[in-house]
């Protein structure tokens, strides 16, 4: 409902209320749950954000996504946010010989990466021709290996937001 690959979707009116009822009641049911908004914040997404421990914000290493990503951490820290719960990975979906480095990203971005997650785009097709996750698919790949890293890093933080609260 939130971030469908689904034109059609987009045309839904979820109510805001709702969606932050179904929210909670999937937080009673599960220990971490996670929540893709798409990209963007719309006032549904805005308000999920806020009920949020922790957000992932997710790019790509072009130039013009830094900048995206840099204004969404601004609408974010806007809206309240501190920036100790917002985290950012940066995935490198294609090799390129012109990546820019992580240092450079962190200096685009303004904010500390969490994450950098090298381009394995053989595994992404497969994947997706399988309907496999890639970490199942090749679940001692560079990338699985950086997936569960991250992983274990959210749930750490989680546990620490926990623990502080």
């Amino acid at each position: 409902l939130l971030s469908s690959a689904r034109p059609k979707d987009s045309l839904l009116n979820v109510n805001v209320d709702s969606a932050v009822a179904m929210l909670k009641s999937l937080r009673s049911l599960a220990r971490h749950v996670l929540v893709d908004v798409g990209s963007g914040l719309t006032r549904l997404n805005a308000r999920l954000v806020r009920e949020a421990d922790q957000i992932v914000l997710v790019t790509e290493t072009s130039r013009i996504a830094l900048q995206m990503a840099r204004e969404m951490l601004s609408e974010l820290e806007g809206s309240g946010l501190g920036r100790g719960r917002v985290s950012i990975v940066v995935v490198n979906r294609v090799p390129s010989q012109t990546h820019i480095t992580w240092q450079e990203a962190e200096q685009a971005l303004g904010h500390e990466i969490l994450a950098l997650v090298t381009p394995a785009p053989e595994l992404s097709a497969q994947a997706v021709e399988t309907g496999t996750p890639m970490v199942l698919l090749q679940p001692t790949s560079i990338v699985a290996t950086q997936m569960a890293k991250l992983a274990e890093e959210i749930a750490a933080r989680s546990n620490v937001l926990s623990a502080n609260s």
